[in-house]
């Protein structure tokens, strides 16, 4: 039997929901979450690029 491959969710959250679970996950072991820490952060990065017309700045995504 094969192993089922995991499935990507879509979330739908404010910036600072996005900034409060990175501040939560930096309180963590740096080797357990640094990976998805950076997968969250370019998510967003590109998410808020691309939402942004060319006047309005991102607002900045911490990385605690």
């Amino acid at each position: 039997m094969s192993e089922k491959q995991p499935q990507p969710l879509g979330l739908s959250l404010y910036v600072e929901e996005i900034n409060f679970i990175l501040g939560a996950l930096s309180k963590l072991p740096y080797d357990q979450v640094h990976l998805l820490m950076l997968k969250i952060q370019a998510q967003a990065t590109e998410q808020l690029k691309a939402q942004q017309t060319p006047t309005d700045p991102a607002p900045p995504i911490d990385m605690h």
